[in-house]
């Protein structure tokens, strides 16, 4: 059973004072799933893995901009959020900033003043969806565009979205554009090469991202836009299976978790994960299975 942190072993792991509202989500979420605290969250895409024994809030930083110190991960792409270290503010007053690792230094950007307007937008939607482009209307439907055909995940959304608004401050916007925007945004570099990860394993990420493609190209049954026969398909669909599963072992046996989590994300989301369905050979849900997360409370072996 996972034991209670105390405020000195919180503030040490974050490696900043982590203020009242961050204590008050560790606390709920060591209440809420006392044996795995840090995937307490994660059908909001919001998960803590620093809570996890022997790791800090520092491993999880990949090209995060050095005046973004993290605290949460959305479980997909390595995107995470932080505070942003600008300016002498208590850690509850930051804003904070969702930083996107793969694509270009334009996409890191800051998504609310600070962590209550940002659990707020996360008990409207969930964190992979956050942004300052998104109007008031796509706030209302991200959860039904892309859970709709999942009524138990979106019960369960609900259900831990309530929780976070338990905690003080926190409350869903009725304008969430507004408050996604309510802070000036501002460039963000990410780290150069000699800070970044290990490049290999950036290399491993997109070889997982590459095969996954291939994938989704043959749910049409198609090839560089050319549709096969189903003797051809069968075999591309062989083929990219083993490609991707190939792929993936491959990312485990540098990072076990980093694979665990690009999986558990195809499979939050319902159109990708049947179009993945459609591209593979056999059974994909077979295929990746040892992916899969643990019974709660057992760690992965």
């Amino acid at each position: 059973m996972w034991g209670r942190m105390d405020a000195r072993e919180l503030e040490k792991k974050l490696g900043i004072a982590p203020g009242a509202t961050l204590t008050a989500l560790v606390d709920l979420a060591e209440r809420a799933s006392p044996a795995a605290p840090w995937d307490a969250f994660e059908p909001l895409w919001l998960g803590l893995p620093w809570l996890k024994a022997g790791t800090s809030a520092a491993s999880m930083r990949c090209s995060t901009p050095k005046n973004v110190h993290p605290f949460a991960e959305t479980g997909g792409d390595l995107n995470h959020f932080g505070f942003l270290l600008d300016g002498e503010m208590p850690t509850d007053e930051r804003p904070i900033v969702y930083v996107v690792p793969k694509d270009d230094d334009e996409a890191t950007e800051i998504v609310a003043p600070n962590l209550r307007a940002f659990l707020g937008l996360v008990a409207v939607a969930f964190g992979e969806v956050v942004s300052r482009a998104a109007t008031d209307a796509e706030w209302a439907t991200f959860r039904r565009d892309w859970y709709g055909d999942d009524p138990a995940l979106l019960a369960e959304m609900d259900r831990l979205s309530a929780l976070l608004c338990s905690i003080p401050g926190v409350v869903r916007p009725i304008s969430p554009s507004r408050v996604a925007n309510a802070c000036p945004n501002q460039a963000f570099e990410l780290v150069d090469a000699e800070m970044a990860p290990d490049p290999h394993r950036h290399e491993l990420d997109r070889g997982v991202r590459a095969a996954r493609d291939r994938m989704l190209a043959l749910a049409d049954g198609m090839v560089d836009g050319r549709v096969l026969d189903r003797a051809s398909l069968a075999r591309a669909k062989e083929e990219v299976t083993s490609s991707l599963i190939d792929a993936l072992n491959a990312l485990a046996a540098v990072d076990k978790d980093a694979a665990a989590a690009i999986v558990a994300s195809w499979r939050r989301e319902a159109m990708l994960w049947r179009a993945l369905e459609r591209g593979a050979s056999g059974d994909l849900a077979t295929h990746l299975a040892p992916y899969d997360p643990p019974p709660q409370g057992r760690p992965r072996p």
